[in-house]
């Protein structure tokens, strides 16, 4: 039970936006069934196999689509409920969230110090959530280094079997591959630690 308490701990101080937080009150929210409830646009039947996707180590898992369908609740969610399962199965699972372009400007930051915080925090955390990809596109002012680092980044990450989330407003995955590369889409795409999800319910918002 201690392992549990201390993965739901990390996942409320890694950074998951309270908006999103403060929706899902642990345990009230635990296990496919009231997952399910909560998004019922994605349905009980895909919703358990994203959770199972995410248990495996060195998962990586993209949800796109167009802003204001729930992307980023959906993998606040996602992670919490991965971070209780592993919990469970005594195994530690520390989860961190990041906007894309704020990660890249923390690390930045670390340049010339003694230690890089964010870099050396989103490579080592279990469980990565990173949010508006899209933004290291070069039509949003996204350059080439910022590209660099975030591909790294995944690519570290999957050669370490840690498990991480895209969030993007990518139209499909045609637009997600140009942005991330041939080898990036390559392992979204591998089963059963890889899936691509097309957010195209209708918008809360």
């Amino acid at each position: 039970m201690s392992q549990i308490n201390e993965n739901i701990t990390a996942w409320r101080s890694g950074g998951v936006p309270t908006r999103h937080r403060k929706v899902f009150p642990y345990p009230h929210h635990y296990g496919v069934q009231a997952g399910a409830r909560f998004f019922s646009r994605i349905g009980e039947k895909r919703l358990g196999r994203l959770v199972e996707v995410l248990e495996q180590p060195g998962s990586l898992v993209a949800l796109i689509g167009r802003r204001g369908v729930g992307k980023t609740q959906l993998a606040s969610w996602l992670s919490l409920e991965v971070a209780y399962r592993l919990g469970q199965r005594e195994e530690r699972c520390r989860t961190r969230y990041w906007r894309a372009r704020r990660w890249l400007s923390d690390v930045k930051r670390g340049f010339g110090k003694d230690s890089n915080t964010a870099l050396e925090a989103a490579h080592q955390c279990e469980l990565l959530i990173l949010d508006e990809v899209m933004e290291i596109e070069a039509g949003l002012g996204g350059t080439t280094w910022d590209r660099g680092e975030i591909v790294d980044l995944v690519d570290q990450r999957y050669m370490d079997l840690k498990r991480t989330i895209l969030i993007g407003n990518f139209t499909d995955a045609a637009h997600l591959r140009d942005a991330l590369g041939d080898s990036i889409f390559s392992r979204l795409n591998e089963r059963p630690t890889g899936a691509v999800v097309l957010c195209d319910w209708e918008a809360y918002r």
